[in-house]
């Protein structure tokens, strides 16, 4: 059975936002008890036409946190996010066993969970492992049957 290894959570604020808050849009999806642990590493780059953007990201190895962090997720999207989530897992893992989510930066920062419909997103992709192979199918069953628990 594959096991889920690392979480990595990506985003960037643009030189119109407030790091701090796009900060804090980013450790909301996680749960409440692991947000003071979380590091996030700042790295500052720019646009093509010169405009800075601070990125901001974090990488977690714990498999507890992992896991809790993908039930969290999962168990905070709406009905309609769900439906559609299950309707397009099959775009969602790649052939290296990673799942991907893009979830809306500005309803995360107001501490709501929804899939994103903008580019205004914050990108997370979990990553499984299985020793003797990866198949993408496990995964989305995984993911699949996570889901249907929740609800």
């Amino acid at each position: 059975m594959p096991i889920l290894s690392k979480v990595e959570i990506r985003t960037h604020a643009l030189a119109t936002e407030i790091p701090e808050r796009v900060e804090e849009a980013l450790l909301n999806l996680f749960p409440e008890k692991y947000r003071e642990d979380i590091g996030i590493n700042r790295t500052a780059t720019e646009a093509h036409l010169g405009y800075p953007i601070l990125v901001l990201q974090t990488t977690v190895k714990k498999k507890k946190l992992c896991q809790e962090t993908l039930e969290y997720l999962l168990s905070h999207l709406n009905e309609g996010d769900k439906t559609f989530l299950l309707k397009s897992i099959s775009h969602r893992v790649d052939d290296s066993c990673n799942f991907y989510l893009r979830l809306d930066k500005q309803q995360a920062y107001q501490g709501s969970i929804q899939l994103a419909r903008t580019a205004d997103m914050i990108s997370i992709q979990f990553n499984y492992i299985k020793y003797t192979g990866c198949d993408p199918e496990e995964i989305e069953t995984i993911i699949s049957n996570l889901m249907q628990a929740e609800s």
